[in-house]
């Protein structure tokens, strides 16, 4: 009988630690005001001559958030399926033998922008590369 109670006990300890625990994370992932401000990012308008080009697979979700990025920011661009452009595949690996002689392994995408080639860039990263509309 009194394992039974020591067992109801630990059981109804075991809840409300586990409550409060949900509750301390649920603060912690957001539940709370944060008291910092972010600054929105300067809008920025970029040259209609810039030439990017984007290497990539549809299916590599970096690649879609990537190019989704462009088209928010009306940067024109060119995208390239390399595992359907058998041709392209090759002009990529051309280039990274160009710029990148001992890769062994690349990340996706690799953007060639201004006659610049960057492995998977941050969007800021890509960004400096562009030139600015007059």
């Amino acid at each position: 009988m009194k394992s039974n109670i020591h067992r109801k006990n630990y059981i109804a300890r075991s809840s409300q630690f586990v409550f409060v625990l949900c509750l301390a994370l649920a603060a912690c992932a957001g539940g709370e005001q944060r008291s910092e401000t972010t600054e929105p990012s300067p809008v920025r308008a970029y040259a209609a001559d810039n030439q990017v080009e984007l290497y990539g697979r549809h299916r590599c979700p970096i690649c879609r958030n990537f190019a989704a990025q462009l088209k928010a920011k009306n940067i024109e661009y060119q995208f390239y399926e390399i595992d359907r452009e058998p041709e392209r595949a090759r002009e990529m690996w051309a280039l990274l033998g160009e710029h990148f002689p001992d890769a062994k392994s690349i990340g996706l995408p690799v953007v060639y922008v201004n006659g610049t080639l960057l492995l998977r860039p941050g969007f800021a990263q890509f960004e400096s590369y562009l030139k600015a509309a007059r």
